[in-house]
């Protein structure tokens, strides 16, 4: 006589499908409360600090030079090239997206070169230009210091949080600092290789940092408009890449043709009969 198990006892557990070649499985949706909650507590906190102990002007007192030439400091070379050449390499991961899309396009197949394409010239364009340059520093109205009666300017100083009157090319938040901070843009992408996200986030902090400081000696900024393009360029780029699914694409197998991940929040296809 022959036993047969229950139904109860048999194992019901199905294995979800390999993910592709060139792609990382997807991970836990709760992993991406920390990367978001983490940094905004802390740019919240350092804006209620400078806010409440007039950071910005203890700042900009420190860099002020006696006479005439009022920011002298900002004139050095090394901060004149920041200002004039620190654009370059935002606006080159943007060109590099613009160029993935279009070969992935011209293709007539839409991989995973074409998703990280998407992705540097949706983060580069939603970021710096739309956010920061194209809303923020039109409708905030904050006079650059140079601009302040204080600092021998023809306006008073508008601090962290209050609003002005409308006006073009405001202070805050800094846009060359911006595009400077998005050159961490490719660390939200997965990659095997260990040294790939502390290098890229040390590269985009480090070199925004420095035109951040430039523009604070010219009297162009002040340093919560600094952390502010900071903060917008890191929540826009990481969003991003979590709804284009990025962080989910090998960037050592980019080169195969590897289709690009499905993204969830996109209605289900209907498949032919």
């Amino acid at each position: 006589m022959v036993n047969i198990p229950d139904s109860d006892s048999v194992s019901t557990h199905v294995e979800s499908p390999a993910p592709s070649a060139g792609l990382v499985s997807p991970r836990n949706p709760a992993d991406f409360c920390w990367p978001c909650l983490g940094p905004f507590g802390v740019l919240i906190g350092l804006s209620a600090f400078m806010r409440m102990f007039d950071i910005d002007l203890l700042i900009i007192r420190q860099v002020v030079s006696p006479g005439k030439v009022r920011f002298l400091a900002g004139e050095a070379l090394p901060w004149q090239l920041l200002y004039r050449y620190g654009e370059i390499p935002g606006i080159s991961l943007a060109i590099l997206g613009i160029i993935l899309a279009v070969a992935s396009l011209l293709r007539r197949r839409w991989n995973c070169q074409g998703r990280v394409g998407l992705f540097l010239l949706l983060a580069c364009s939603l970021g710096p230009g739309l956010l920061v340059n194209g809303i923020m520093k039109n409708q905030c109205g904050r006079p650059r210091p140079r601009e302040t009666l204080e600092f021998g300017g023809r306006e008073h100083f508008l601090p962290l949080g209050d609003m002005g009157h409308y006006r073009t090319n405001g202070s805050f938040p800094s846009g060359h600092a911006a595009i400077a901070f998005f050159v961490f843009a490719p660390a939200f992408l997965c990659c095997r290789w260990r040294w790939w996200t502390p290098v890229w986030l040390t590269a985009g902090l480090g070199f925004g940092v420095l035109v951040g400081i430039a523009r604070v000696l010219q009297g162009g900024h002040f340093p919560s408009d600094v952390l502010w393009s900071l903060g917008v360029v890191y929540f826009v780029t990481l969003l991003a890449a979590r709804l284009l699914q990025v962080h989910r694409i090998e960037i050592c197998d980019l080169w195969k043709a590897t289709p690009a991940p499905e993204l969830p929040w996109l209605p289900l296809r209907r498949q032919p009969a």
